[in-house]
């Protein structure tokens, strides 16, 4: 019961192994971190829906078939705090509100997520206390920092870090870099590197 974090890796929905997990993680009381690889969240969803998911303050994702989806882990884990997203699908729920947030997130990082539908604007946009946000292997043009900062002002931002290889970079323009300078009154650096 002292667990503080827990990782599962390549989780399916068989029978044996949700009754498992529905019976031990309610158990692990102290756990406030957890790291899924290779699993569906929406496996997970239910265990999380509890207790459980709001005593999550970080949560780490990835995996080249994970799919996350935004709407649920805005409503399943409202505390988080950090949250680590690599090589998977975003998702949303296309009718749902935007009004859910993750107002606790003070760092995001996003590796070669897979981008579509701009699920990676929306859920910054769910986090208006963002402190620091990295992002590796993404494409951001000037027209995505202006709808981020569109519908999130970003007051507590103190810096935004990008790096990629050197595989479709495009560097920020001098005219993204001031828009941020402006509205993000905190922030502290701003950079990209490859």
């Amino acid at each position: 019961p002292n667990l503080a974090h827990l990782s599962i890796q390549k989780l399916n929905a068989q029978v044996e192994i949700m009754a498992n997990l529905a019976t031990c993680l309610p158990e692990f009381h102290n756990q406030t971190s957890m790291s899924l690889s290779e699993v569906n969240f929406d496996h997970v969803c239910p265990f999380l829906a509890g207790s459980f998911g709001p005593r999550l303050t970080k949560l780490n994702f990835s995996g080249k078939s994970a799919v996350l989806n935004i709407d649920h882990l805005a409503r399943t884990c409202p505390n988080l705090e950090s949250l680590s997203i690599a090589h998977a699908a975003l998702t949303g729920d296309m009718t749902q509100a935007r009004n859910r947030k993750l107002c606790k997130v003070k760092q995001l990082k996003l590796w070669d997520i897979h981008v579509t539908m701009g699920w990676w604007k929306r859920l910054l946009e769910k986090m208006e206390n963002i402190k620091m946000f990295y992002l590796w292997n993404m494409i951001i043009t000037d027209e995505d920092i202006d709808d981020i900062l569109q519908n999130n002002d970003l007051k507590a931002l103190e810096g935004i870090l990008r790096g990629a290889s050197d595989i479709g970079y495009v560097r920020r323009t001098d005219e993204s870099v001031m828009k941020i300078v402006r509205r993000c009154h905190n922030s502290k650096s701003i950079g990209d590197m490859c």
